[in-house]
């Protein structure tokens, strides 16, 4: 072998060797920065699960609260004196009340709706603004956005029910007090007084007699012993 062909297997192996440790040099550097973009996608992910999902859940929970009640028995608002409607009540008046129940619905279901809009347009823009960033705390910081503009968002919806609530607990109380002071109910009150009078007068008659046969056998049983002695 002369000196021409073993500097070209020297140059050839030297080379093959470089190459290879640049090549898993570059390797090592991609499947970190994989891994690093993996965690900040983690972080979006978690964000959007822990903050807009999370809201999104507990306004479904208040809408169900509130259009699965039992209209008859109560209202909408909380800590309210809700007066059930009387057993008295005409079918008319039940009829309004439930008109009014798939009317309150209707409207809750709009906020709901909106408030959906709503989160559906910051998640997006957050996602978008996120995944630009290639540092953690750059997305830590638009996740404090994201939450704050999330919350405004849901308090807004909170004070609408609310507002909705109290408009139609008025409604329902202006059924309800209507049918308390109808004559069909003061005629069914005017009833029970009536019954109550009369089994109180009928036990008052049923003790009179008893006193009257217990004062009868005590003369008896007097009148007995007396004669037993004559």
């Amino acid at each position: 072998m002369n000196k021409y062909n073993a500097f070209n297997i020297v140059f050839l192996l030297v080379f093959s060797l470089s190459s290879n440790a640049a090549f898993a040099d570059k390797k090592d550097k991609s499947g970190g920065s994989d891994d690093y973009l993996g965690d900040i996608a983690a972080i979006i992910e978690g964000a959007i699960a822990e903050v807009v999902d999370h809201t999104v859940n507990k306004a479904k929970d208040v809408v169900r609260e509130h259009t699965g009640i039992d209209i008859f028995r109560r209202g909408y608002g909380d800590g309210r004196d809700h007066k059930p409607l009387p057993g008295c009540a005409s079918d008319e008046a039940r009829q309004k009340l439930n008109q009014l129940q798939g009317e309150y619905n209707r409207e809750i279901s709009k906020l709901e709706e909106e408030l959906d809009r709503k989160l559906d347009k910051e998640e997006a823009e957050f996602e978008r603004e996120a995944a630009k960033e290639d540092k953690a705390e750059k997305v830590y910081e638009k996740r404090g956005k994201l939450e704050k503009k999330v919350d405004e968002a849901y308090a807004k919806f909170d004070e609408k029910v609310a507002r909705q609530n109290r408009k139609f607990d008025e409604k329902r109380d202006s059924i309800i007090n209507k049918e308390r002071g109808s004559d069909r109910c003061n005629e069914v009150r005017d009833s029970k007084g009536k019954d109550r009078d009369d089994r109180g007068k009928g036990k008052g008659e049923r003790q009179e007699r008893d006193d009257r046969d217990e004062q009868d056998r005590s003369e008896a049983e007097e009148k007995s012993w007396w004669q037993f002695w004559k």
